[in-house]
């Protein structure tokens, strides 16, 4: 058992059943996410596992960052508060499957030029294509291993934060920030995608 700060919850790896997280009798589980989980199967597969292997990043971080931040739409949009136009502010739209900042993006792309695209030609055209954001949302994990080991509640704040920082509010069990804030959710449901991906295939 480990855990992120001194006064979160506590969680382990198993084999038989992904991520488990103890603290009286909560536990990570996702009724439900089994179906979809198939469907990004069949339609990504392919993709996942050439940039897996290009990587080598563990595919049900994959997965549960697709899952997690787009629900598996590859035109998904989120403008943030303050966005005026892909040019002036790119900090501030996340764009396709990974939900991925264009500002974000070029940083990667600066960051892994193995990956083979100059941050000047990522626009939003460009990360509406899935084989685009796949490779450089997977970089983003990549890159944050340093800090994450690919621990998936660790991936999921660092991704969806930009970095591993304290949450101390009651309602958040991980002690993590993401968002929302104060509540944890968005890594409690990372983390049952990425044991609904873990399960799907048995550990890979």
């Amino acid at each position: 058992w480990h855990r992120a700060q001194p006064d979160s919850v506590k969680w382990r790896l198993e084999t038989q059943a992904g991520v488990v997280a103890y603290e009286g009798k909560w536990k990570c589980i996702a009724p439900g996410f089994a179906p979809a989980m198939s469907g990004f199967r069949a339609q990504y597969g392919p993709l996942v596992r050439q940039v897996r292997d290009f990587l080598r990043v563990p595919e049900e971080l994959i997965y549960a960052t697709l899952a997690t931040e787009s629900s598996g739409k590859p035109n998904a949009i989120r403008c943030e508060p303050g966005f005026i136009s892909d040019k002036t502010t790119p900090q501030r739209i996340s764009v396709g499957l990974m939900q991925l900042l264009i500002s974000t993006a070029r940083d990667v792309a600066r960051r892994l030029p193995q990956i083979g695209v100059a941050p000047e030609d990522i626009t939003r055209d460009w990360l509406l294509r899935p084989e685009n954001n796949l490779v450089v949302g997977t970089g983003l994990i990549f890159l944050q291993a340093t800090k994450t080991q690919f621990d998936p509640p660790l991936v999921a704040a660092s991704y969806n934060a930009g970095g591993l920082y304290r949450d101390g509010a009651e309602g958040n069990p991980w002690k993590l920030r993401c968002y929302p804030i104060g509540t944890g959710a968005h890594i409690s449901r990372y983390t049952g995608w990425f044991n609904t991906a873990w399960l799907a295939e048995g550990a890979a």
